[in-house]
Order: C-alpha cells, then sequence, then structure tokens
C-alpha cells in the first residue's frame, strides 16, 4: 500500500524545473515538495515496530589529534509506545597525536539509551571489566539527535540537513525571500528532484538530492559556509515495503581539506514490523543488570540495583527504609528541630531590652 502511494505520487505530478521566485515557479515547487513530504510520510508512518544492528566507524580530528572507532551498535523503536533505544559497544579505538598512535580511551566501552514516553534513560561511557554502569533517568528527551551523537534515534535517518524533520524543512524554505538575497532552485532531473537554497547574507549554499527511485528521500546533501562543508551520502532498501536506510554517511571538512568529523553507519540486519522481544525497552534491555547504580532525577532518588519488568516501562520504586533507620532518622530530625528551637529562643532573649 505503502508502495503504491509514492508510486501515485512518483507518476501523477509532472516533470520540471522551477524557482519558486519566477513565474508559476512557486506552484511547481511547492508540487515538488509534496511529492517529497508525502514519500518521507510513507515511510515513517509505515514503520510501526523496528529493530537492527549497525556497523559505526568514525573519526574525530581536534588541533592536532584525532580519535578514531569502530563500533558495534544496535537499535529498536516502538511508535506506538513512543519509545527507541540504542546500544553501543567500541570494539576498536585509537588516538593519534604528533605522529604517535595509543589505543583510544573508549577501547572495549559500552554506552546505552532508551527513551519511553517523556522519560530518558541514560548509561554513559564505562568499561564493563573495570567499573560497573551508572544509570541516569530524566524526565525529558535529548534535545538533539547529531551526526556524531551516540543516541541513535532510528527515525534520524528520515531527517534532514542535521535534525529537521522534512515537513519542518520545506516550511521554511516557503518563508524564503529573494528580496533579501535568498534564492532557492527546485527541479527534477529523470528520478531525481534537486534542490538549491543559497542566502547571500551568510554566503551560504546547500545542496540536497532526493531519489524517486529510492522511495523520493535523501540521497545526498551538502552545506557550505565560508569555513567548511559538511556533507552527506545515504542509501536505502526496501524491507516489508518500507524503505530504510542501509548507509549513512556524514562529513565534516574544511575548505583546506582537512576533515574535522567523518562518520560511516551500515545496517548488518534489520527487522521491520515483527514483534519485538519482550525485554527489549527494559533495563536490562540496554545492559543494566541488579549490580548497576540508578541514578534518578526525576525524583532525585539514587538506587543499588533497577527493578526489572520485562515488557512494561521500567519503573523503579524506592526501597522502603528499615524501621531502625527510620528511627534513627525521626530522632536525628527532632534533635535538629530542638536545637533550632532553642536557638532563636537565646537569640529573642539577647534582643530584649532589659526592664
Amino acid at each position: 500500500m505503502i508502495l503504491l502511494c509514492c508510486l501515485f505520487i512518483h507518476f501523477i505530478l509532472p516533470f520540471g524545473s522551477t524557482r519558486p521566485d519566477g513565474e508559476g515557479g512557486q506552484e511547481a515547487a511547492e508540487e515538488l515538495m509534496l511529492r517529497i513530504q508525502a514519500c518521507y510520510a510513507a515511510s515513517c508512518d509505515g514503520i510501526r515496530l523496528w529493530e537492527g544492528v549497525v556497523k559505526v566507524r568514525d573519526k574525530v580530528t581536534l588541533l592536532d589529534t584525532t580519535t578514531s572507532r569502530n563500533a558495534d551498535a544496535t537499535f529498536a523503536y516502538d511508535r506506538q509506545r513512543r519509545a527507541w533505544r540504542y546500544t553501543w559497544q567500541v570494539s576498536d579505538s585509537t588516538i593519534e597525536a604528533r605522529g604517535q598512535v595509543r589505543v583510544g580511551n573508549l577501547q572495549n566501552s559500552r554506552t546505552a539509551g532508551m527513551a519511553i514516553g517523556d522519560d530518558f534513560y541514560h548509561i554513559p561511557w564505562y568499561h564493563p571489566a573495570a567499573n560497573k554502569p551508572v544509570a541516569t533517568i530524566q524526565a525529558s528527551r535529548p534535545h538533539k539527535h547529531g551526526d556524531m551523537t551516540e543516541a541513535i534515534d532510528p527515525l534520524f535517518f528520515y531527517r534532514i540537513n542535521g535534525s529537521e524533520e522534512i515537513g519542518s524543512f520545506f516550511s521554511a524554505l516557503r518563508t524564503i525571500s529573494p528580496r533579501i538575497g535568498e534564492i532557492v532552485e527546485m527541479r527534477r532531473a529523470s528520478q531525481q528532484i534537486l534542490l538549491s537554497v543559497r542566502h547571500a547574507e551568510s554566503k551560504t549554499h546547500s545542496e540536497f538530492t532526493f531519489d524517486l527511485s529510492q522511495g523520493g528521500l535523501l540521497t545526498s546533501g551538502s552545506s557550505t559556509d565560508v569555513v567548511r562543508t559538511v556533507s552527506w551520502k545515504r542509501g536505502y532498501q526496501i524491507i516489508n515495503g518500507i524503505w530504510v536506510p542501509i548507509r549513512s554517511e556524514y562529513s565534516n571538512k574544511r575548505h583546506d581539506g582537512s576533515e574535522l568529523h567523518y562518520r560511516e553507519i551500515v545496517w548488518h540486519r534489520q527487522v521491520v514490523n515483527t514483534p519485538l522481544m519482550v525485554d527489549t525497552f527494559s533495563l536490562n534491555g540496554i545492559g543494566l543488570d541488579a549490580s548497576a547504580i540508578i541514578q534518578d532525577h526525576r525524583l532525585g532518588q539514587v538506587y543499588n540495583g533497577p527493578e526489572i519488568i520485562p515488557g512494561h516501562e521500567p519503573l523503579i520504586e524506592s526501597p522502603p527504609k528499615s524501621p531502625r533507620k527510620m528511627s534513627v532518622y525521626l530522632l536525628l530530625s527532632a534533635a535538629v528541630l530542638a536545637s533550632v528551637f532553642f536557638l532563636l529562643r537565646y537569640i529573642l532573649r539577647r534582643r530584649s531590652p532589659a526592664r
């Protein structure tokens, strides 16, 4: 059904080369935008359940130091539960500085995260052989899923220009005005829709290619300013009638050719709209066991060992205080209150005028 919808939009709308600021260009550009949005909606709305395994290879250069790593990562997504999760394990990490290469700090380390509703569970980087994981729970999702972050939200790969949803991206394009030096050009070349955006004031130029033979999704893009060029490349395949990514590449380069950031993600296994394991969205599903320390920023609590409820939201309840600890707590509270009372009484007596 989803493929039929995309093919219908693909054939009923005409070929064209358009400029929104030209005569009739706005209408034709709007048709191309609607075509792309419909194809994105066909894929995103068609994914109810999604999980898989990816290989990650990335490199970051800061000043004269380059950090490289290879990692195995997993991801899962459940639209009905508003849930997604990821796990990382670095298999190889190196740091190169001034011609010297050494093993990186993240060698054999792990990290993980999980969002359920509005709650986000996060395990910072740790080494399983050296220390036990310390997880945090906060009542909000991460602010951004960037091209170089570990927080792999599966739907991130259906966003454009970093982390914008396609609808928001096109809404912003509709407000662009050639009167202030902003120019948008859209045209179709065979199976590709080409988009060019220029901003004279900020001296930026962005180009994006959407391929109708790959679900109408973004296959390449770049954004260039006076300092650097950021670029993306993506490839897709059909699984259960849904266009899903099989490869993603991100690069951030200066104009002198030096590369600041690079990441390649290759999907090695993925399953779409097939029931997930019952403990996929549980604390043990992201690698926590009874020895883990949980810091709950929602309630200001710290727990030694999570309560695992397979198949349900990983609720964590504060353990009840023992009678002995409760008695000590009450005695200390009474002593503090008594001390404050007598101190205030003493101060008031000192301030009272002599009769």
